[in-house]
């Protein structure tokens, strides 16, 4: 089992996301997450399955000093950011800044959400500029694209693309994993409060 884990600002739809990948449903008014949530589902890239144990956490700034207990031993971290939401993309380098503290250097995604709604922030050459500019911190960052929690757009291809980039044996789980019961459960997150 695979942890990844999303980070990104209050508001930029990380739970949307998550929400869209396990239940194909989107909820509009959704609270923000406190503190973290997290589940697990089973993702099939040609033929070979990949458990992955994906985190929800808080993007408010009153929870970020628990970010690098949430980040403990993660393969892969998403970054997301609101295509609307200019403090949003300028904020990436503050979440680079804290993924880069791991030990264990995880992968890095970059992923814009809410392409269901117009903007008129150019936001493509400031994630090329972010990316260019953090080539020294030793993370391996990949820019993923955009993708709409609303309609559904592009979220399974994330997921997938989150898959190809773990280095993990196939069918393989750690002998201390954390049962979370059946994936295929639609009772909702496991939740987690620090």
């Amino acid at each position: 089992m695979s942890k990844i884990v999303f980070l990104g600002n209050s508001g930029v739809g990380k739970s949307s996301i998550l929400r869209r990948f396990k239940f194909d449903d989107f909820q509009l008014g959704k609270e923000s997450t406190i503190g973290c949530e997290f589940f697990a589902k089973i993702v099939t890239i040609n033929g070979i399955e990949k458990k992955l144990l994906l985190w929800d956490t808080a993007g408010q700034e009153v929870f970020r000093s628990f970010t690098q207990n949430f980040l403990r031993g993660s393969k892969v971290i998403v970054i997301v950011y609101d295509i609307t939401n200019e403090k949003s993309i300028n904020e990436i380098d503050d979440w680079l800044k804290e993924s880069s503290k791991q030990s264990q250097k995880p992968k890095i995604i970059l992923v814009g959400n809410k392409i269901d709604l117009p903007t008129s922030i150019d936001y493509q050459p400031k994630i090329n500029g972010i990316i260019e500019s953090n080539t020294n911190i030793e993370l391996r960052i990949y820019d993923f694209g955009i993708v709409s929690a609303k309609n559904g757009k592009n979220v399974k291809e994330l997921f997938d693309f989150i898959a190809t980039k773990l280095d993990i044996p196939v069918n393989s789980s750690p002998t201390n994993s954390i049962n979370l019961g059946d994936s295929n459960n639609n009772s909702g997150y496991t939740c987690c409060y620090i």
